[in-house]
C-alpha cells in the first residue's frame, strides 16, 4: 500500500512538473509570430489585481479574473503595436538612455532580465513616438473659438509662487522634538531677516533639486504641496521669509513672492487651456487610429482559453 501511494505521488508530481513546464513555454498571445510568454502575462495580471487592492484568491467569480486578463491583454497588445510603429518610423533608443531608464524603473518580481529590458525599451519607444506625434498635432483657431463660444469661462484657483530652502533630516533624528537641522534652519532664517539673499542661501544649503534655481518652485495651487508647506505658503506675508516649517521632507524656509486670489481666466489663459485640452484629445484620437489600423494589418493570435 505504501509503495502504491509513493508511485501515485510520483505520477502526480510528474504531471504537475510537466504542466508547469508546458505553461512556462506557452504563449499568452502572439503578434505576427512573436510570442508573449504566458508566465509573464500571468505576472502582469497578478500585478494589476494587486493594484486594484485585491488578490487572486479573492476573485471568486471566473468572470472577474477574465475581465482583468482582458484588460491586461488589450494593453500589452496595444503597447507592442505602438512600439512596432515607433520602430517602423525610425525611432531607436540609445544604450545609455535604456540603461538609465532601467536603473530608474523597479523590475517586476519574477521577470527575467531580458524581459525587463524589452519592457523598458517598449515604454521608451512609445514615449518618444508620442512626443513626436504631439509636435505635429495642433488644434485650429476655429476649433478653439467654437469651444470658447459654447463653453464656460473657467475659474482659476488661488495660487502662490514661492521659493524654499529644504533641510532634510537624517533618518536617525526623526524622533527628536526639533531634529538636527532645526538650529541651522533658525540660523538661516536670521540671516535672511538680516538681509541675506534667499536665492543665494538656497543654492548653498537647500537639500532639494530646486537649489540650482535658487529655491524657485514656480506657481502652485492648493493640494499640490504637503499640508504644512501649503498652510505657510498661502498665509505668509509676501516677500518675507517664514519658517522653519516641518514636513515629512524636513525643515522648510519659505519665501512667497506672489499670490493670486481665485479669478476668472483671461481670454489668453482660456485659449491656452483649451488648446492643451483639444491637442490632447486629437493626440488620443490619432493614437487610437494607429492602434486600430495596426490591429487590422497584424496577425494577432490569443491563446489564453487553452490554459485557464
Amino acid at each position: 500500500m505504501n509503495r502504491l501511494r509513493t508511485l501515485l505521488a510520483l505520477v502526480a508530481l510528474a504531471g504537475l512538473l510537466t504542466a508547469t513546464a508546458l505553461h512556462a513555454q506557452t504563449a499568452a498571445f502572439s503578434i505576427d509570430g512573436e510570442a508573449y510568454p504566458r508566465m509573464l502575462f500571468d505576472l502582469k495580471v497578478q500585478a494589476r489585481i494587486a493594484a486594484a487592492g485585491r488578490n487572486i484568491q479573492s476573485l471568486r467569480h471566473p468572470g472577474t479574473l477574465r475581465n482583468y486578463q482582458q484588460e491586461v491583454l488589450n494593453r500589452l497588445i496595444e503597447e507592442r503595436l505602438l512600439a512596432g510603429e515607433a520602430r517602423r518610423s525610425g525611432i531607436t533608443i540609445s544604450e545609455p538612455a535604456l540603461l538609465a531608464a532601467m536603473a530608474a524603473t523597479p523590475a517586476m518580481p519574477g521577470m527575467s532580465a531580458e524581459a525587463f529590458r524589452e519592457e523598458v525599451t517598449i515604454r521608451l519607444l512609445i514615449s518618444e513616438w508620442v512626443q513626436q506625434q504631439s509636435k505635429t498635432i495642433q488644434a485650429g483657431d476655429a476649433a478653439i473659438a467654437q469651444a470658447m463660444a459654447s463653453g464656460t469661462r473657467p475659474e482659476l484657483a488661488e495660487r502662490s509662487r514661492a521659493r524654499h530652502i529644504l533641510l532634510r533630516e537624517d533618518a536617525r533624528s526623526g524622533a527628536t522634538a526639533t531634529g538636527t537641522k532645526y538650529p541651522l534652519a533658525q540660523e538661516l532664517l536670521a540671516r535672511l531677516r538680516s538681509g541675506a539673499v534667499f536665492a543665494d542661501l538656497a543654492r548653498q544649503y537647500s537639500d532639494d533639486a530646486s537649489a540650482a534655481r535658487g529655491g524657485e518652485l514656480g506657481w502652485f495651487g492648493r493640494g499640490q504641496m504637503v499640508p504644512e508647506f501649503e498652510q505657510a505658503a498661502f498665509s505668509a506675508p509676501l516677500g518675507q521669509p517664514v519658517g522653519p516649517v516641518r514636513s515629512v521632507f524636513g525643515w522648510h524656509l519659505i519665501l512667497v513672492e506672489e499670490r493670486e486670489a481665485p479669478r476668472p481666466a483671461s481670454d489668453a489663459e482660456w485659449r491656452q487651456r483649451l488648446q492643451s485640452q483639444l491637442n490632447a484629445e486629437l493626440l488620443a484620437t490619432e493614437i487610437q487610429i494607429v492602434i486600430e489600423n495596426k490591429r487590422k494589418s497584424a496577425k494577432i493570435t490569443v491563446h489564453l482559453n487553452q490554459y485557464n
